[in-house]
């Protein structure tokens, strides 16, 4: 397992206490850095800067925003493609909270966002098992239909924002 932080950096075989710092005392600036996410995911290494992902193994992506919490992108590798989940406590996809990954920015429904102590029961489950945890609902993210203006999608109206 290697986690892979903000700002590019992985951390190979984290022990628990690294990412859980991470989810209870990390604020606002850390989750500013880089790309926008940061994540736990099975590579090989080959060699000390060659890593490969493991396409049959799942990955677990995630980021906060401080006033509504942790969001999180679990990719669960199927035959042909992989089939992606996220957290959502039902409801209407609206409020919309805007986020930028990789530059791009991307909404996500407010109902995704998980506490802190939720958020730090899908990593602990997925560092333990690669599942995901039953402690938060989960939903395809595809059923949610988020608005992703970098592919042509108009951005949801200020109203709809949170």
């Amino acid at each position: 397992m290697t986690y892979t932080g903000l700002d590019g950096t992985a951390v190979a075989n984290p022990t628990v206490d690294f990412p859980e710092a991470s989810i209870f005392q990390k604020r606002n600036p850390y989750w500013r850095v880089g790309s926008g996410d940061s994540g736990l995911e099975v590579v090989e290494h080959k060699g000390k800067k060659d890593i490969r992902l493991l396409d049959e193994e799942p990955v677990l992506a995630f980021w906060l925003i401080e006033r509504h919490g942790f969001f999180f992108t679990y990719f669960e590798p199927r035959k042909n493609d992989v089939e992606q989940f996220v957290p959502f406590a039902g409801g209407e996809s609206r409020p919309w909270v805007k986020h930028f990954v990789c530059g791009e920015s991307m909404y996500v429904p407010r109902a995704c966002f998980v506490s802190r102590p939720f958020a730090w029961e899908v990593v602990r489950e997925f560092l333990r098992s690669k599942k995901r945890s039953q402690a938060v609902p989960w939903v395809s993210r595809f059923s949610l239909q988020f608005p992703y203006p970098a592919a042509g999608d108009k951005p949801p109206a200020k109203a709809d924002l949170a």
